[in-house]
């Protein structure tokens, strides 16, 4: 109930023209928590609500497979790898939540293609796309464009 908390917070006012962007976690059980909070600020408000599927899944994290490649390779890693792993959560979050007004964005469909998932924004060990396991880092967001309404 963390989310619904949080919305309660906010008056009506704050939040009605506003952009409300929630990520997926890795916990099946924060869905029913998700669908009731999205559900909760249709009902009493008009904001923008984008919710971001998992990220692809890096099992040492992200830091850790870059640092393993070039000490393998003695080389930078390869913009896309395969190593990355998929959760699954993505399509019953989108079943749940888009039919309540939710847009939903896939990180995963974003982030990885047949050649692998992004590991780095750029051409050097700086740009890595996400900072551990889950979490992505600030040039990866950039990949989404712009989702935030003004």
């Amino acid at each position: 109930m963390r989310y619904l908390f949080a919305v309660r917070s906010l008056s009506r006012r704050q939040v009605q023209r506003h952009t409300i962007t929630s990520a997926n976690r890795r916990y099946p059980c924060q869905l029913e928590t998700r669908r009731e909070t999205v559900a909760a600020l249709k009902k009493q408000t008009n904001a923008r609500i984008v919710v971001l599927g998992s990220v692809p899944w890096w099992k040492r994290g992200l830091p850790n497979e870059v640092l393993r490649y070039f000490m393998l390779h003695h080389r930078l890693m390869p913009e896309r790898s395969c190593r990355a792993e998929p959760d699954g959560s993505g399509a019953a979050l989108r079943k749940k939540l888009v039919p309540l007004g939710a847009e939903f964005i896939s990180v995963w469909d974003v982030m990885c293609n047949a050649e692998g998932c992004l590991t780095r924004i750029g051409d050097t060990p700086e740009d890595i796309a996400a900072s551990d396991q889950v979490h992505l880092t600030e040039k990866s967001i950039g990949v989404f464009g712009p989702v935030h309404s003004a």
